[in-house]
């Protein structure tokens, strides 16, 4: 009953609704780390990191075509090599906003901009020796492109999302030397739950 190409808010009944989601995500390093060229060239130079949940919590503005999400991800990295083993944790809540481009046929592309709080848990060591350690906290603002699969508009109670969160800024220190990620945040499918529209639909 919707017309092929029309805005996510079109015949929305109200003004917003609030969300939870879950779903597998990685993240990638998009460059070098300068401190690894010069201590540790052996080592893999753009790791992925092991695969964590994203989870996330939001309200979509229904007739504005926007939501904003707060999103929790602890992506880890360990490269090895030469007995030498770095451990990379990253604990991360981002608040975003995004905005709606458009609906075409259920499939609905956005982007926004995004601002992460983390901590960084930096570990390396040799033949299980701890060599360096140590934990700081940093602010890093990033962007986020991303699409909906959502038939039924802001009707739906069930989604489909994808995620992909870039930091191009996203670097630390290691030993008065760069350590830079420009980390990639890929969420390959992400459930979203809309309570309110779940019981407004138990209603009828």
């Amino acid at each position: 009953k919707y017309p092929n190409v029309s805005s996510l808010g079109y015949d929305a009944t109200s003004f917003g609704d609030f969300f939870v989601g879950i779903g597998p995500s990685v993240t990638f390093s998009l460059e070098e780390a300068e401190y690894n060229s010069s201590n540790h060239p052996y080592l893999n130079p753009k790791e992925g990191s092991e695969t964590y949940f994203d989870i996330a919590a939001g309200y979509q503005f229904n007739k504005w075509n926007m939501f904003s999400a707060l999103s929790f991800r602890n992506p880890k990295f360990v490269r090895e090599g030469f007995d030498i083993k770095q451990t990379v944790k990253r604990t991360s809540l981002a608040l975003e906003i995004n905005k709606y481009l458009t609906d075409y046929s259920g499939f609905a592309p956005y982007i926004g901009l995004n601002l992460a709080y983390d901590k960084i848990e930096y570990v390396e060591e040799e033949n299980e020796i701890i060599l360096k350690s140590f934990d700081i906290n940093q602010i890093e603002p990033g962007i986020t492109i991303g699409w909906d699969i959502v038939p039924g508009k802001t009707s739906e109670a069930l989604i489909l999302r994808t995620n992909l969160r870039w930091f191009p800024r996203s670097s630390f220190e290691v030993g008065g030397e760069k350590f830079n990620f420009s980390q990639l945040e890929y969420n390959l499918i992400q459930v979203i739950f809309y309570p309110e529209r779940f019981f407004k639909k138990r209603k009828i």
